[in-house]
């Protein structure tokens, strides 16, 4: 994403870990108060390595699917919308950091709508499930 986290997030005493410090404005905004306090009471320390480091094994024959976020202060919908540039399909929700429980019945459809697409590629390949990833093997 470039650039660095933002300044009410929290750094282990090692380095290795990040944990935002705002999250019921960072990750949490546009929740439901309740479930965010529930959310917040277990959000953990989240390794700097699922910042830092290329996804090495992605999907080959499924076509990628993005949910922008496009009311995101965690993670600007600029860079959401780089990424939704590379995947087959996007749907844009005006939510923050969490669409899956801001919007958790547009965010179900459009996942499912992505099974179906996914299970439509495995038939016409002939797989009896899902397609693999390079990590697998398997094709």
């Amino acid at each position: 994403m470039g650039g660095d986290f933002p300044p009410t997030w929290i750094h282990s005493p090692d380095g290795h870990a990040v944990k935002a410090g705002d999250a019921e404005q960072s990750i949490f905004s546009g929740v439901d108060p309740a479930l965010t306090a529930e959310a917040v009471k277990r959000l953990n320390w989240q390794g700097m390595r699922a910042f830092t480091e290329r996804l090495a094994c992605a999907p080959t024959d499924v076509p990628l699917a993005y949910v922008v976020a496009t009311d995101d202060p965690a993670l600007p919908p600029a860079v959401q919308e780089q990424w939704a540039a590379h995947c087959a399909h996007s749907v844009r929700l005006p939510s923050g950091h969490s669409p899956h429980l801001s919007h958790a019945d547009e965010v179900a459809a459009f996942l499912a709508e992505a099974v179906a697409r996914a299970a439509t590629v495995a038939a016409h390949h002939g797989h009896a499930e899902p397609p693999g990833d390079r990590c697998s093997g398997r094709s």
